[in-house]
């Protein structure tokens, strides 16, 4: 009988392919470079074939991480937590000169807490450079350098850089100096009609506008170009209050000298 048990493990071996033993005390072996479960002929160092990946700490139960391929070139990670803060975690050597930096995907609680993704700064602070929520709170990117470019990797030194069309219900640029009212006061010397209009025919624009080579060169900064057109609306008004002015006193001239006439033809026909 003994004989038969050992002769079938024998043939046993003589078939199948071990990628890693295991003794009685829970040790290993490292002869062998590759552990298949599910599957005799793993193509990996560690292969996997079955509904996943648990890994949890020593009696923990409630919480855990699973990895899973469900095809469908579409791999799942789940970290799992019975309740409050539920992370998952990537985290570089801190011996690479990076003190507390993480990305993170996390979800506050189970049933209203915030979905989010951050990256930590790695500057030693925790500081949260970049968090984009998924359901709720307020999503920002701040990176060290401050810069952010969409459709384009150089931003070139503006904080926000759009290589495309952008489409805005509204738009607010905030501190701005130098607001045109003053256009609106008494000392303000307002330029002759005849000295904007030498201007235009010497330069082809208006008096401080940019010129169509800077625009072309530099593009517009839109609250300056917003001001200027402001301070010259504003001129426009004034020049409409001056002329409307001089029309309102032509008026009551003409309405004398025709009453003059009047008079004139009246005495006239007396005679």
């Amino acid at each position: 009988m003994k004989l038969i048990i050992l002769t079938s493990f024998f043939i046993f071996l003589g078939v199948t392919q071990l990628y890693a033993q295991f003794d009685a005390n829970g040790g290993y072996t490292t002869t062998m470079t590759r552990v298949g479960i599910g599957t005799l002929t793993p193509q990996k160092t560690l292969q996997v074939i079955g509904t996943g990946i648990r890994i949890n700490a020593t009696g923990n139960t409630t919480s855990f991480f699973d990895m899973q391929d469900i095809g469908n070139n579409q791999v799942v990670i789940t970290k799992t937590a019975a309740a409050g803060l539920s992370t998952i975690d990537i985290t570089p050597n801190s011996a690479d000169g990076l003190s507390n930096a993480t990305v993170r995907l996390f979800r506050s609680t189970l049933s209203t807490g915030i979905v989010a993704f951050q990256i930590h700064s790695g500057d030693g602070s925790s500081n949260i450079n970049t968090l984009l929520g998924g359901n709720t709170g307020t999503s920002y990117i701040n990176s060290l350098a401050g810069n952010l470019a969409i459709g384009t990797k150089d931003p070139r030194g503006y904080k926000l850089a759009v290589n495309g069309k952008v489409i805005a219900t509204s738009l607010t640029v905030l501190d701005y100096v130098n607001w045109p009212d003053y256009v609106f006061s008494k000392e303000y010397l307002l330029p002759s009609l005849a000295t904007v209009q030498n201007y235009i025919y010497k330069n082809h624009r208006l008096p401080e506008m940019p010129s169509a080579m800077d625009v072309e060169k530099n593009g517009i900064n839109v609250g300056e170009i917003i001001r200027l057109q402001t301070k010259k609306i504003e001129e426009l008004t004034l020049y409409l209050i001056d002329k409307e002015k001089q029309l309102t006193e032509q008026a009551a001239a003409l309405q004398q000298q025709d009453e003059r006439l009047k008079k004139l033809e009246k005495m006239m026909i007396a005679k």
